[in-house]
């Protein structure tokens, strides 16, 4: 018994790795335009199929996003924000000590290559956003779009300040009023 079910295993598992060994012949045919090749498993070969393919799952835009390590927010509402077919949010981590003092916000910018360096290296980004809003104050927003070009040249940057900073302009906003959902002591910061 045991024999029959380590052969079952092994033929389970050979089918597996033999499906996997598509999937990535067809993603590498995708990404070559080349055409998209069946495992006919009864004639031991491969068939070519006709396909059209299209241009994957960001083909309209691929974002990148930079979390901190204890957000359990953004990702959710940034899918909320955007359910447009072709558009997808790729996100990195980055660390964030759990006490909040301005040297702790500066400390992520150390951290931010890493984190960039992480999204989808070897992919296309049309954008990378950093989600930290008091992150962006005390780094600063010209310095986070240095350090990410740095990293992935061409790519654009977007931040909550300079992000709101824009909207601003373009709504024609002259007045505005600010909730937080932090302590006196971090709206200081």
């Amino acid at each position: 018994m045991k024999i029959i079910v380590q052969s079952m295993v092994k033929y389970r598992f050979r089918r597996l790795a033999l499906r996997a060994i598509l999937y990535r012949v067809e993603m590498w045919t995708a990404l070559r335009g080349a055409r998209m090749m069946e495992l006919d498993e009864e004639n031991g070969g491969w068939v070519p199929l006709d396909c059209v393919l299209d241009g994957g799952p960001a083909a309209r835009a691929a974002i990148g996003l930079i979390v901190l390590a204890n957000d359990t927010v953004i990702e959710p509402e940034v899918r909320r924000f955007l359910p447009l077919p072709g558009v997808e949010v790729y996100s990195s981590r980055i660390p964030m000590a759990r006490e909040v003092s301005p040297e702790c916000l500066a400390a992520m910018a150390g951290e931010l290559p890493r984190a960039v360096e992480l999204l989808m290296p070897e992919h296309r980004l049309d954008v990378v956003a950093f989600g930290c809003t008091s992150g962006s104050m005390i780094i600063g927003p010209e310095r986070i779009a240095g350090i990410v070009e740095k990293v992935r040249p061409g790519v654009k940057v977007c931040n909550p300040v300079s992000a709101s900073l824009a909207a601003f302009v373009t709504l024609g906003v002259r007045r505005i009023g600010l909730i937080t959902p932090y302590s006196t002591q971090g709206n200081r910061i």
